[in-house]
């Protein structure tokens, strides 16, 4: 063995001398090489240019089957497998990069912040408390030992050596040919290690142990799925003698606008002599026009390792920024003496000053908004596993949604992620693998036995991701963390003064609002709000893991994939459905939540200056920052009563970053005043996108004019007579009303409608009646919504007569009903007529008690049968809206089938709600009977369908748990409490969207059968949904566990 190397290896730790390297904080790493930046070499310029970094000649893969054994606990490892000729039949095969639990090893594990070990630090295999899964001696120390060969190219011969992992997770012990050589953690940046002097010419053998635990795991504390294994790509890097050991490259964007370029290249001599050569610095432009070209020379002794400055000023070049992300390639060329290259490295830059200024980030001069989420490796199905398809398709979606930030939240991404983001134009506040919240106040962080650890970690992160122009910022840890008393933020600002450090109390929002479930209510605003920069959402996506479920009883067929959540593997201590808080779904489909965000972060805004006549006039705003906004084509349409009455283009629409400009709009309409009126306005793209294609909405806004008001709904006149009989006996506590071919029956001591029915055929599978109660959202769980407002959940079922009154009026029936609601001394007047006709109006006058906690909602519920599934509507569509979450809807008459319009949360929960409804239909797609509601008074109404029945969903764990439903559940509401749940963690709705009890509440509608032989089938995708339009950049098809992205409706 290389001596040097054998010394490296052999010396003691200082502290916790007795302790394993995995149990020894002051040990967080053996024989690794320093943190670089991420680069590979080349044989020559034109391979640089034309070939990835994992392309290079120079660069061999070690991704694919390695030879794996699992072990509960280090006793079981086994002994000597790291040494040649180890015999491993018994073994089997495990994919790298993998998870190991996804492999069938062990089992996934989901704990929030949660160690899932003893929390003892250093230690993690003390005795746990007996629930734990690892509590069992023989499982308190998962391993897993990892076993391949591969061939040295003979042409890597007399060159360096380099093994290279992405990720690891949480800490490995590695060998060469049977010989030690070295130790890692920090699972989520690269750890590279010099095996020259322990290759051979031919075949080698690589062994890794990796422990799931280790005293590193006290700092990755991170809120999401423990997961194990050589997770990311591993490969073999051949390094010539006169070796790039690190370089910064900083382009910097000046206040006059120009570019200047500041490298520092590193070199090491490995040679046994004296060397002498060129280093060249070449910057191109995307078309390989060269910008600039600087060269040095380097005089190295042996061993000697020194820095190389080159510089160039007053470059003529475009910054880069998020909304225009403009690239230059650069190439770094070693040479020797005589000028002959024998190495290249290259790259992408982009030129960005970044500071901050009067508590303003500023970008390139700039104070951008931030619109940003969190997000974490994540994919269904493999875990922290993702390809660089996956995770282009992440980032073109969140394109689609006008993100432009993103955060780690102390989980680093992989190179491959930030190169991306570079590409594509997302500003990044990067942050290092430092997450030790699940200490408490027993923090690590003024710790000084892990003082060298943590800064181990920063280093690590900014070393590798330094040269990325989409960084721009460091956030060494967790916002509210002391930050070692700031030695991490002084040694980032030290060296590295071209990015803003963010700390504990920082102008710039960090984490301002949580997606869990139907959530995100009152987000709108938030970005452009003084208070804020900007805002990022946590999280990205449901971090939802899809497992084979066997065949049952109850659902026979063959095996098929089943959410997981924490606990559903049997894993403790576990944080339940807290993973399901994305803003997309985990199969990367939308959610409303999505769609609300879009709207939000929208780059083009539209207000009404002038409605007072047929030519409006209105403002039109850009909240971009660097760019004009010819790239998109302003169209208008005028809707009255939800019909087109009018449609143009706008005639100017190029506006300068943050511009507002004002434009007339000729309507060519005389304004009805016993109408209402919607402007609508969409702003398309003009060419395609990597994201969308030329014709979808970048933005859009609609406008209420102030022509007219919408006149109530009215039954119609005719001459037929309501009549009133009891239902049964005299004595029978049920009132029959029978118009033509309509016949309802009323309950006198419940008050509620318990039969409907048009030609002798039900309507109702349930009565319908008050309702006060709704399925309870994650977040109505987490904040105790459910216990609080508990009095609620069946006061409507429960509710009672305590007078009525039936009365004939002229062609109508009347019956006027007073009624005690069980909620301390609530009550109710609900008044329905039924009319020659056959319509039901209702009018309700409820009055709470207001001792009684606040109202998750008020109105009516009825089930139809599930095949009345065909729903339209005029009002807030297409997707779930609620009173705190409806700006990403438009108004329109919107229809479709109710499986493809209701949002399916993966955990059961309220959901398919409507808002600002003036009138809906149920109708049965094989014709038949349905129902049409009316909004008749000065307010509109709520409407809501859920597939199955509320109190099946309250006992769902998940959405795989409920069975095929066999009705509609309808909610027709005066209002519902809104969904709440903006900030970092889980708030309530805001005042205005919650229904207290001090004050009482009136509300109407017209409730009527409809019929027909069978109306025309609809859609059951979203309405107005554009025909598959292929993705530049993604596969035509779905891909086995990403389907292709969902384009965002295009606007009726």
């Amino acid at each position: 063995m290389h001596r040097s190397l054998l010394l490296a290896l052999a010396l003691p730790p200082l502290l916790h001398a007795a302790a394993p390297d995995w149990e020894n904080p002051a040990v967080f790493q053996r024989n690794r090489l320093p943190a670089q930046a991420t680069t590979m070499p080349y044989p020559d310029r034109a391979t640089a240019l034309a070939k990835a970094r994992l392309e290079s000649p120079w660069c061999q893969s070690l991704n694919g089957p390695w030879k794996f054994h699992y072990s509960g606990s280090q006793n079981g490892t086994p002994a000597g497998f790291e040494k040649p000729g180890f015999d491993t039949t018994a073994w089997k095969d495990i994919p790298v990069p993998s998870n190991w639990q996804l492999q069938g090893n062990g089992i996934p594990l989901y704990s929030g912040n949660t160690y899932p070990f003893a929390k003892n630090p250093p230690k993690v295999t003390d005795e746990p408390p007996a629930n734990y899964t690892n509590h069992p001696a023989e499982s308190r120390h998962p391993v897993g030992s990892y076993l391949r060969t591969f061939n040295l190219p003979a042409d890597w011969q007399g060159r360096r050596t380099v093994i290279a992992f992405e990720g690891v997770d949480s800490a490995f012990d590695l060998w060469i040919n049977g010989e030690k050589a070295g130790y890692s953690e920090d699972s989520r940046t690269t750890a590279r290690f010099d095996i020259t002097p322990l290759v051979k010419p031919g075949e080698n053998a690589v062994a890794v142990q990796v422990h799931q635990y280790s005293d590193g795991s006290y700092l990755e504390s991170q809120d999401t799925w423990k997961l194990s294994g050589i997770y990311r790509d591993v490969y073999l890097v051949s390094a010539p003698q006169i070796e790039l050991t690190n370089h910064f490259l900083k382009a910097d964007f000046t206040a006059d606008g120009k570019g200047a370029l500041d490298l520092k290249a590193t070199l090491k001599n490995h040679e046994a002599s004296p060397m002498k050569g060129r280093i060249m610095l070449e910057l191109l432009d995307a078309a390989e026009t060269q910008i600039t070209f600087k060269e040095g020379t380097y005089d190295l002794t042996s061993g000697a390792e020194i820095s190389i400055p080159l510089a160039a000023t007053d470059l003529s070049i475009q910054g880069w920024s998020a909304e225009k992300p403009t690239l230059y390639r650069y190439v770094i060329t070693l040479a020797d003496e005589a000028g002959k290259p024998f190495a290249c490295f290259s790259g992408k830059t982009g030129f960005r000053r970044d500071e901050i200024k009067d508590g303003k980030l500023l970008h390139n001069g700039q104070p951008v908004r931030l619109k940003g989420v969190v997000r974490h490796d994540h994919n269904p199905r493999t875990g922290h596993v993702m390809s660089v398809e996956d995770l282009r398709a992440e980032l073109l979606m969140m394109k689609q949604a006008n993100l432009n930030a993103i955060r780690f939240k102390h989980a680093p991404a992989s190179p491959a992620f930030l190169d991306l983001c570079d590409e594509l134009g997302f500003h990044v506040i990067d942050e290092p693998n430092l997450d030790s919240s699940g200490m408490g106040d027993d923090s690590l962080q003024l710790s000084a036995d892990w003082k060298e650890a943590r800064l181990e970690r920063v280093k690590n992160l900014m070393e590798r991701d330094k040269n990325h122009p989409s960084v721009i910022a460091w956030l060494p840890e967790a916002p509210a963390a002391k930050d070692g008393g700031g030695a991490l933020s002084a040694w980032l600002r030290q060296n590295d003064p071209s990015r803003p450090t963010l700390a504990a109390g920082s102008t710039i929002p960090l984490l301002h609002s949580r997606a869990l479930g139907n959530s995100m209510g009152g987000f709108t605003g938030s970005v452009t709000s003084d208070r804020f920069q900007g805002t990022f959402i946590e999280d990205w996506r449901d971090e939802i893991l899809l497992q084979k479920q066997a065949a049952t009883t109850a659902k026979p067929g063959p095996p098929r994939m089943t959410m997981v959540f924490g606990g559903d593997s049997g894993d403790q201590p576990n944080a339940g459905t807290a993973c399901a808080s994305g803003v997309i779904s985990a199969n990367q489909t939308t959610t409303p939540v999505f769609e609300e965000i879009k709207k939000d972060f929208q780059d083009i805004r539209t207000a009404l200056v002038d409605g007072s006549g047929s030519n409006v006039k209105i403002r039109l705003s850009s909240d971009r920052f660097f760019t004009m906004t010819s790239d998109l084509k302003g169209s208008w349409k005028l809707l009255k009563d939800g019909k087109d009455v009018g449609q143009g283009e706008l005639s100017f629409l190029n506006l300068a970053p943050q511009e507002s400009r004002e434009l007339t709009i000729a309507t060519n309409v005389t304004p009805d005043p016993s109408g209402e009126y919607i402007l609508r306005f969409r702003y398309d793209l003009k060419a395609d996108t990597a994201w969308y294609p030329a014709g979808m909405p970048a933005a859009w806004d609609e406008i209420v004019l102030p022509w007219g008001k919408r006149p109530p709904a009215a039954p119609p006149q005719a001459g037929a007579k309501a009549a009133f009989s009891p239902d049964g006996p005299a004595t029978a506590p049920l009132v029959r009303v029978t118009a033509g071919d309509t016949t309802a029956v009323l309950d006198k001591i419940t008050g509620q409608i318990t039969s409907l029915k048009r030609g002798g055929s039900e309507i109702l599978l349930s009565p319908l009646r008050l309702d006060f109660w709704r399925v309870p959202t994650q977040t109505d769980k987490v904040l105790g919504v459910d216990r609080k407002s508990a009095v609620w959940r069946d006061a409507g079922a429960n509710a009672r007569i305590r007078q009525s009154e039936v009365k004939q009026d002229g062609n109508d029936v009347v019956i006027v009903t007073e009624l005690d609601i069980p909620a301390g001394k609530s009550s109710a007047k609900v008044t329905w007529r039924f009319t020659g006709t056959g319509e039901l109006l209702a009018d309700a006058d409820f009055r709470p008690d207001p001792s009684q906690p606040e109202i998750p909602r008020i109105g009516f519920t009825c089930s139809i049968p599930a095949g009345t599934g065909n729903w339209t509507w005029y009002g807030k569509g297409p997707h779930d809206n609620y009173a705190d979450r409806q700006d990403g809807a438009w108004t329109t008459v919107h229809t479709g089938q109710i499986p493809a319009l209701v949002h399916r949360y993966p955990v059961p929960q309220e959901s398919g709600n409507r808002t600002n409804v003036r009138w809906s239909t149920f109708e049965n797609p094989a014709g038949g009977n349905g129902l049409r509601i009316d909004a008749t008074g000065d307010s509109l109404l709520e409407v809501s369908a859920m597939l199955g029945s509320p109190a099946e969903y309250e006992a769902a764990h998940r959405l795989s748990d409920l069975s095929r439903p066999d009705r509609i559940t309808l909610h027709f509401d005066h209002r519902q409490m809104g969904v709440g749940g903006v900030d970092d963690v889980p708030r309530e709705s805001a005042a205005q969207a919650r229904l207290t009890t001090e004050k009482p509440y009136h509300w109407s509608f017209m409730l009527g059968t409809t019929h027909s032989a069978a109306p025309p089938a609809l859609p059951r995708r979203i309405p107005g949904s554009p025909d598959k339009l292929p993705i530049p950049g993604l596969p035509r098809e779905p891909r086995p566990f990403l389907p292709t992205l969902r384009e965002h409706p295009r606007l009726p």
